[in-house]
């Protein structure tokens, strides 16, 4: 993995370029808005079983898990789902064990800004209903649909 010449941004760094808050703000809201979303598809009639508590109950630890209790929560390796970079990211991940830093509060910013997505990823891969399911899709094609003007703009 690329290993940069100085050294990683840290998430406990209050100093306003927002690493913090997306720790504290920004993974609280995107796991409740996915227990919702799911919820809702749930209501929806795309039920899937014995899956859909699967997904609610890991979304609702993941949620658990960031919780801000100093920080001090370590950062669960990914389960082994078939999918892409499993092995990468536990790999990183038992790096910064060894030197102490596999907590979301000294954990490096971008590592724990990526990790969430890929675990999250893994609980919806892990199911036969919801295997093939993107949880932000929704999210992705409403970024995309906000920044039409910017795209399709003549210069």
């Amino acid at each position: 993995m690329f290993k940069a010449p100085f050294p990683p941004h840290a998430l406990q760094d209050k100093s306003g370029l927002g690493s913090h808050e997306t720790l504290v703000i920004h993974w609280q809201a995107t796991i409740a808005n996915l227990v919702d979303h799911i919820h809702r598809l749930i209501d929806g009639a795309l039920a899937g079983g014995s899956d859909d508590t699967l997904v609610s109950g890991e979304l609702g630890e993941a949620a658990a898990d960031l919780k801000i209790n100093g920080g001090e929560e370590i950062i669960s390796k990914i389960p082994e789902d078939g999918d892409f970079y499993v092995d990468e990211y536990n790999f990183e991940l038992e790096k910064l064990s060894r030197v102490g830093k596999n907590t979301w509060f000294v954990g490096p910013w971008l590592f724990a800004e990526s990790y969430p997505y890929r675990l999250i990823r893994s609980y919806f891969k892990r199911t036969t209903y919801w295997t093939d399911f993107d949880p932000f899709r929704a999210k992705k094609e409403e970024a995309f649909r906000n920044s039409a003007t910017a795209v399709y703009r003549e210069h």
